[in-house]
């Protein structure tokens, strides 16, 4: 409980720590849609559009356009898709054509 918990509260730091990149531009409009996964991983088609996306222990596949990507312990995949912040915790990132 404590693990998670931690987790909770890191990831909650990491978006603050974005926030003020993200308001900088708006490019991207706004939709106030917020998908959190734990332990799963998640597909995000093209023509979808998310405010922020956290995935933890699991992998991140988008190529629709999200404003605030956080990946921890998994790896986040781009493949044409439109993103103001990407930050990735003890995972990867694969930035693919498009």
């Amino acid at each position: 409980m404590k693990r998670l918990i931690f987790v909770a509260a890191t990831v909650a730091l990491l978006l603050g720590l974005g926030a003020p990149a993200a308001l900088a531009a708006d490019p991207l409009p706004r939709t106030g849609s917020v998908l959190v996964s734990v332990n799963h991983a998640v597909d995000i088609p093209a023509g979808d559009h998310l405010d922020t996306l956290v995935v933890v222990g699991g992998d991140a596949r988008i190529s629709g356009d999200v404003r605030t990507i956080v990946v921890v312990r998994g790896t986040a995949t781009l493949t044409g898709a439109t993103a103001e912040t990407l930050l990735v915790v003890n995972g990867s990132a694969d930035l693919q054509a498009g």
